[in-house]
């Protein structure tokens, strides 16, 4: 069963990709509004992919005769958050080399923590990060930590 559950998870990511692209679709063919007639409803892949990845990570905890949510929310966490940090650093390498700039501003910092929350920005991304994919980490991480934190008294099925 997970593994049709990862598969449907793919064609949720693929609704994104292809919502992402109808901007280009627009601007490429005559009928300008082609794109958005095509994949306007790519946005739901998002909501989609997360409801199956919150199921998924749900069901890994269950199956475990013992679970140390502390365990799980740190081993989770550095699983994610080196990639940011890479991902990040090399963005401001390239705009260093790019720009001239030094690179290392309050920016920078603030594209680090995976808890970037703006409540004056829009939502769903939450302002600060430089990489505009980063706002769903966020939202994974805050979901791992309550996730942790509430596990034990969530009753079994």
């Amino acid at each position: 069963m997970v593994k049709s559950i990862h598969y449907l998870r793919g064609i949720a990511a693929l609704f994104v990709v292809l919502f992402h692209l109808r901007g280009y679709v627009n601007n490429t063919y005559v009928q300008s509004n082609l794109g958005d007639l095509l994949f306007v409803n790519g946005a739901f892949g998002v909501d989609l992919f997360f409801v199956i990845s919150g199921f998924i990570i749900c069901f890994a905890t269950q199956k475990k005769e013992y679970f140390y949510p502390l365990k799980f929310f740190i081993r989770r966490f550095f699983r994610i958050y080196p990639l940011l940090i890479l991902s990040v650093s090399i963005y401001f390498i390239f705009l260093t080399i790019k720009k001239g700039s030094t690179g290392l501003d309050s920016w920078f910092i603030w594209s680090i923590i995976p808890l970037q929350i703006d409540y004056h920005a829009g939502a769903p991304f939450f302002g600060y990060n430089v990489l505009a994919i980063a706002w769903t980490l966020t939202y994974e991480i805050s979901f791992l930590y309550y996730l942790s934190c509430i596990h034990d008294y969530i009753p079994q099925v």
